[in-house]
């Protein structure tokens, strides 16, 4: 059987451990000055348990890349607006981040066909170039069932600026919600400088390792994505240290559905739920330092510890989304001091080994979307088809192999356009 590689990477710490299946074998945790320590790290930690280059199957990171926003220099951006019937100036994420220096020059375009459009493009472009500015984002307001605009003005940015602008698109997220892929956009463009700094020495690192093996990443979903996915998204990260605890908790325990008490933080414990063994996630909306996020990250609820045991109980059941009660997993020694739960206890500690199960659990996940006005069944057959062919393309194209394929189709009605149009909505979802 071969060996697997979990990499748990956080500000002063990483923690390496090696899996056959889903157990894992040896540990090892080391601190860390930069990020090229990992390679005497991994060469000490290799060597030590006799694991060749070839051996391992793959390489599990579990990293939340949202503790680096704090480090972030001085940025600036370009940030272009299309079609948005408001478009506004002033930005959420400039008074949640107030300690990063963030200029965003902003330019809106009602259209994207026009010669205006063309001129005022040619201008803005050299507006970012004389600051020096090398990076735009796209905001499309009509990104979840119109691609073709957002398209057309990368197209243009690209031969304008000859190549050089970084170009961060809307359209990729299948986020409806148009502040909301304002927040993805901002904070995937912070984080993309430092994240690209860290991936590049860590693939420095493996190369002189001779280490070949494909890299996956978890996400705060609970599912896997590749190097691509996480470069285009980090913000996807956030909470997958959380994820992996919660999916280690349900495979540990048996226990498919469950309540599971993660954190205490002064006088107030968090609850979180797993569904089908995966984090249940927020709906509708997900807060990071009060911007808010797509429901892509796990479901919470704070519970004071002063308030009476009835209360814990009236909390869970309003949480409960079953008709019969559910076991409630705990990480938390203290919580048994102070309630007896009517709901079944089942005390766990939350260890390395844990949230490395978690990682080897964790299912690698594809989404992709079409639209289209067409709502009869042949229509309807042939969109799934088509989005059918274009995963397999894209799987062979990263080359990733799954196993236990599965594949989930959703028809989702566009709000607020007058062409009755919907998205259909693909998720692949299968073993590494």
């Amino acid at each position: 059987m071969k060996k697997r590689l979990v990499l748990i990477i956080k500000e002063k710490t990483i923690d390496l451990l090696l899996g056959m299946g889903k157990i894992v074998i040896a540990s090892r945790r080391e601190n860390y000055c930069t990020i090229r320590d990992l390679k005497d790290m991994l060469q000490n930690f290799m060597r030590f348990n006799n694991i060749k280059p070839q051996e391992l199957e793959n390489l599990l990171f579990i990293m939340d890349f949202t503790y680096l926003l704090p480090d972030i220099p001085p940025s600036s951006l370009g940030y272009i607006q299309i079609g948005s019937s408001t478009p506004h100036e002033q930005f959420k994420i400039e008074k949640s981040f107030a300690n990063i220096d963030l200029n965003i020059y902003n330019l809106y375009l009602l259209s994207t066909d026009s010669r205006e459009t063309q001129a005022k493009l040619a201008n803005f472009i050299a507006y970012l170039s004389d600051k020096g500015i090398d990076k735009i984002a796209i905001n499309n307001a009509f990104a979840n069932f119109n691609e073709e605009r957002e398209k057309s003005v990368i197209s243009a940015l690209y031969k304008m600026g000859k190549g050089k602008f970084k170009i961060f698109p809307s359209h990729i997220y299948n986020v409806s919600n148009y502040l909301v892929r304002e927040n993805m956009l901002f904070l995937n463009l912070l984080l993309y400088n430092e994240i690209k700094k860290v991936m590049t020495s860590i693939l420095e690192i493996l190369q002189e390792l001779t280490i070949n093996s494909p890299l996956f990443f978890l996400q705060g979903n609970g599912t896997l994505t590749n190097l691509e996915g996480i470069l285009a998204s980090p913000i996807n990260s956030w909470q997958s240290l959380l994820a992996s605890s919660l999916i280690g908790a349900s495979l540990i325990t048996g226990e498919k559905d469950c309540f599971v008490l993660t954190e205490q933080k002064n006088n107030f414990l968090q609850i979180n739920m797993v569904q089908k063994g995966t984090p249940r996630c927020s709906t509708p909306f997900a807060y990071l330092h009060g911007l808010t996020m797509p429901p892509y990250y796990p479901w919470r609820k704070e519970f004071e510890l002063a308030a009476k045991n009835n209360d814990l109980k009236n909390v869970l059941e309003q949480n409960n989304l079953y008709s019969g009660q559910i076991p409630v997993i705990s990480f938390l020694d203290s919580v048994k001091d102070y309630w007896l739960f009517p709901y079944e206890l089942m005390p766990l500690e939350n260890n390395l080994a844990i949230m490395a199960a978690g990682a080897f659990q964790a299912q690698y996940q594809l989404e992709i979307t079409s639209t289209t006005q067409d709502m009869s069944p042949d229509a309807l057959n042939k969109t799934k088809k088509i989005l059918k062919q274009k995963s397999d393309t894209l799987l062979t194209q990263h080359n990733i192999q799954l196993g236990n394929i599965t594949y989930d189709y959703c028809i989702i009605p566009v709000k607020y356009n007058l062409q009755n149009v919907s998205t259909v909505r693909l998720r692949v979802n299968g073993e590494i």
